[in-house]
């Protein structure tokens, strides 16, 4: 089976049986070897951080799940965890709640987009990139996820310049 579909069977059975147990799918990828590949299901609260106890339960729900479905041919690996930071961007509602967030997009037609989410509107992302607006149709988006920058991320000043509102006075 194509990983595409095993990708799309697994997130058709998953989504209903996290959003059972209070929480909602963030993303599911498949990695791994094929003697053994490994099944990675990213979750969210609505409210909070999701806990180690919190991904330990939905592995125990999930598990049986996967064995008796037989989605999975032969032994696999699963491992559930928190999106992170830079979580993937799968659905109409991730976009929203990304709306003043700076996101990278790969898109067929558009390619590679970059910049803050402006909104999310008639099946449609709008990206503001400085000066450019993209706007990328929800359908064609093949990847896209949440994108801070490693200076931001660690709290570093970028080579060159000052840091913003740490400077001295005199």
């Amino acid at each position: 089976m194509e990983i595409v579909d095993l990708r799309e069977k697994l997130l058709a059975l998953v989504e209903p049986a996290v959003r059972d147990e209070g929480f909602d799918l963030n993303d599911i990828q498949i990695g791994g070897g094929q003697r053994r590949p490994t099944v990675q299901v990213f979750v969210e609260k609505a409210e909070g951080a999701v806990t180690i106890d919190d991904c330990a339960t939905i592995s125990r729900y999930l598990s049986p799940l996967l064995d008796a479905e037989g989605v999975m041919p032969g032994a696999f690996v699963l491992e559930v965890s928190s999106p992170g930071i830079e979580r993937a961007l799968r659905t109409a509602r991730h976009f929203e709640q990304a709306v003043g967030q700076r996101v990278k997009i790969v898109a067929e037609g558009a390619g590679f987009v970059s910049g803050t989410v402006r909104e999310v509107r008639e099946g449609c992302v709008v990206v503001v990139d400085g000066a450019h607006e993209h706007v990328v149709e929800l359908a064609h988006v093949k990847r896209a996820n949440v994108w801070v920058p490693p200076d931001e991320l660690f709290g570093r000043t970028p080579k060159g310049g000052a840091a913003k509102g740490k400077g001295r006075s005199e």
